[in-house]
């Protein structure tokens, strides 16, 4: 599998930020807010991160081959759920980083002062959470087994 690609992941970001951001300015054009930010999106990206940071060093053990409850399915599992995180946390950094500059548009509110604090501070941890998710999955690298009975290439059931 190849290693997800940090230009990608930042295509999908910006796109997010595009996307968001021209929906989101045409509902404060015509009256509207924008979107309200909860902080606890902030606590779950970070809950999520550090998930994927304990679940990473558990792969890194069995490759190790040191005792851990972790085993070459685990470590796939880890290493797709890395992939979809990483994927994933690219799109909601794009998605707060373009509520808080929408928030900035109506700066004079107290609430969207609000918005635009909280909005930035869960971009800061959906960056921490890509971030995460990237390293994670650089580290579920499994080597192949070292018996030579399965290393023939010509093998058949039959």
């Amino acid at each position: 599998m190849k290693p997800v690609s940090l230009p990608r992941l930042i295509g999908y970001a910006i796109i997010a930020l595009l996307v968001v951001g021209v929906i989101g300015m045409g509902v404060v054009i015509t009256g509207g807010t924008p979107l309200e930010v909860t902080p606890m999106i902030m606590v779950l990206e970070l809950f999520l991160a550090l998930m994927l940071i304990w679940s990473g060093i558990h792969v890194k053990r069995y490759c190790a081959h040191r005792k851990t409850w972790v085993n070459a399915l685990n470590a796939l599992r880890i290493a797709v759920a890395a992939r979809a995180s990483a994927y994933v946390s690219s799109i909601v950094t794009g998605t707060l980083i373009a509520l808080m500059l929408i928030s900035m548009a109506r700066i004079g509110a107290p609430a969207m002062v609000a918005n635009a604090v909280i909005s930035g501070l869960s971009a800061v941890a959906g960056i921490i959470w890509c971030v995460c998710a990237v390293i994670v999955e650089r580290w579920c690298v499994i080597d192949a087994d070292e018996d030579p009975e399965h290393h023939s290439p010509n093998v058949s059931p039959a």
